[in-house]
């Protein structure tokens, strides 16, 4: 084999490897254009009647009953029906509890409901993450809740320094409890 014939071939292989790169690199981005077609989570421009649903729980309310409970009114504002099956609360050091076996009552669209939060002795199958603590006047909380489907929806909380509940009764006196 002659010189020539050996430069031939080394420029036809130099050819092949730059023509199977460039398959390699056109394919790969077809590849990534018709997943991208193809992906649920894609808009369907072509059809404007399919749906999409939106998870967007908010609080309207919260009272803590207690200094281990505390009580949310929570609405689904989006279009979605959803269930809540975990929640967590934790305080400004890091501190958590977390129940992971709740399940909420099927929460439809436009729906207020109410979320009642144990903590501490109150909620015995809670886990405990770093210190106990109880909801305390004047701190602050996270509370994250989470959907079946995996999102997350979390609230900043203060319980209010004064907490007064008053009952009045009709004879010859007021009770009044704080």
């Amino acid at each position: 084999m002659g010189m020539s014939q050996s430069c031939e071939r080394q420029e036809m292989n130099r050819k092949l490897v730059a023509t199977a790169i460039v398959v390699m690199v056109v394919g790969g981005i077809a590849t990534e254009a018709l997943a991208g077609l193809m992906s649920p989570s894609t808009i369907n421009t072509t059809n404007p009647s399919t749906s999409t649903y939106v998870d967007s729980v908010v609080m309207d309310s919260i009272t803590f009953p207690s200094n281990s409970s505390a009580t949310l009114t929570l609405r689904q504002d989006g279009n979605a029906t959803i269930t809540l099956t975990t929640y967590k609360v934790s305080d400004s050091s890091g501190d958590s509890y977390l129940l992971s076996n709740w399940t909420s009552p099927t929460i439809t669209p436009s729906t207020a409901f109410t979320a009642g939060i144990l903590i501490g002795r109150s909620c015995p199958y809670c886990t405990l993450a770093g210190n106990l603590f109880a909801f305390a006047s004047g701190q602050t909380y996270v509370i994250s809740v989470n959907a079946s489907d995996g999102k997350q929806f979390s609230f900043q909380v203060t319980r209010n320094q004064h907490d007064y509940h008053i009952s009045l009764s009709v004879g010859f006196g007021t009770t009044v409890h704080t």
